[in-house]
């Protein structure tokens, strides 16, 4: 199968299938939109490396055996900076279920794929990718909030997105680049607000990052289920039903 033009991925999560098996394309691809991925499908390894030096995959698909070189992407999948904690999927037929591990694979997959082990495999790397993109990745929220000074200065701010380690605000006064200080905030359908202390990154034009240093009294556990909630609540409901 020849290589698809490539584009940069969106903001939803982003599968590289590396595999020139017309029919192990035809199995795993219906599969990886079903998740709500997207799927760039390449058949040379020298353009899979690319591709992995230049953006960031949530997971990636090789075939070990099929493509010339591929065992040398299933490797820089973990020296990509951008990828290093994407989901390594590893084919195999020759190649040793061993060998695919110690080069970086998550999972393996042994060939010809079968489409309910195929579809098994994909349901725990599903939950893998969006723990990945959930650390990693800031969602989008509007909500009122404070930012305390350490000297006690109050600023009533808003936020624009959030992850579990940090958050864009704006506001007509935002605090300094270094200032430190607590950051409180109350996200949809929590009871208890975070508290977080924080140290401003950036601050520009009405808006300013920061970034946690601690977020207290459980409240990132917190954080972290409604960040996973808001994931999966974006993709389609027929997607998610089909791993449940």
């Amino acid at each position: 199968m020849s290589s698809q033009p490539f584009h940069s991925p969106g903001p939803k999560m982003e599968t590289l299938l590396l595999c020139r098996d017309n029919k192990t394309v035809a199995t795993l691809f219906p599969l990886i939109q079903g998740t709500g991925a997207g799927a760039q499908v390449c058949s040379d390894a020298d353009l899979a490396v690319e591709m992995l030096a230049r953006w960031r995959f949530d997971a990636v698909i090789v075939d070990c055996d099929e493509v010339p070189n591929g065992l040398d992407v299933l490797r820089s999948v973990r020296a990509a900076p951008s990828n290093r904690n994407a989901v390594a999927f590893a084919l195999v037929n020759n190649t040793s279920v061993g060998t695919a591990f110690r080069l970086g694979a998550t999972l393996v997959l042994s060939k010809p794929i079968a489409r309910d082990e195929a579809r098994s495999a994909l349901q725990a790397a599903f939950s893998l990718m969006l723990l990945g993109r959930r650390r990693y990745h800031r969602r989008p929220i509007e909500v009122p909030a404070m930012f305390t000074r350490t000297l006690g200065q109050e600023l009533r701010v808003h936020t624009v997105n959030i992850s579990e380690g940090g958050a864009c605000i704006s506001a007509a006064l935002v605090p300094n680049v270094e200032d430190r200080g607590s950051f409180v905030f109350e996200l949809p359908g929590r009871p208890t607000p975070i508290v977080a202390t924080a140290e401003v990154m950036w601050s520009r034009a009405g808006r300013a990052g920061l970034r946690f240093e601690h977020v207290l009294n459980g409240g990132l556990h917190s954080l972290q289920e409604w960040i996973s909630e808001s994931f999966k609540q974006e993709l389609p409901h027929r997607r998610i039903s089909e791993f449940a």
